[in-house]
């Protein structure tokens, strides 16, 4: 964990590297979903808050919506490849991830971890990626719409526009690899 923060404080030095650490963050926040990388991300955005670094939290607050939301999107895109079980999750993941809590997304990983881990953390990335290319802020220690909507970002368009950038990205994946799961199965 020292060594997450390690990089991340090296990353954050340098301005040259800011969307390097919007991609690092975005995937740091979906690798375990609330697990302790997760949380390294996540204290690293708030401890940037108090250090007058907001932006570095608006990075995180893009990407911690993105896998319960992507993963709820998907179900509607593509409903032929989901259970009735992963459609009837896809609802409150998409809830889950109005306000952002990442943890939406984990019974889709468990049941699909090699469609949906490679997904939810490219998505993740680049909202976050995105969050850091149009300097979006957070001045609280939470993330997802719910943040922008209670006006604690600077430009809730941006933000809102970072979020969608990484649902979409996370969602074309999942549905590439699930059609290519099915595809092997049939």
């Amino acid at each position: 964990m020292t060594a997450l923060q390690d990089m991340l404080t090296a990353l954050s030095k340098n301005p040259e590297t800011s969307i390097v650490l919007g991609l690092v963050i975005g995937a740091m926040v979906a690798v375990d979903m609330g697990g302790p990388v997760n949380k390294v991300a996540f204290l690293f955005g708030v401890a940037s808050i108090t250090a007058g670094h907001p932006q570095i939290m608006g990075a995180v607050a893009c990407a911690v919506a993105v896998p319960p939301l992507a993963l709820g999107v998907a179900t509607f895109v593509r409903r032929d490849l989901y259970t009735e079980e992963e459609k009837s999750a896809g609802i409150p993941a998409i809830l889950m991830g109005l306000i952002g809590i990442t943890e939406g997304a984990i019974p889709f990983a468990t049941a699909n971890p090699k469609q949906v881990f490679p997904s939810i953390i490219a998505g993740s990335a680049v909202a976050s990626a995105v969050g850091m290319i149009f300097k979006i802020t957070d001045a609280v220690p939470h993330g997802g719409p719910i943040v922008g909507v209670l006006g604690a970002t600077n430009n809730i368009g941006l933000f809102f526009i970072s979020i969608l950038s990484g649902v979409a990205v996370a969602v074309a994946l999942l549905t590439i690899f699930k059609v290519r799961k099915a595809r092997k199965t049939a």
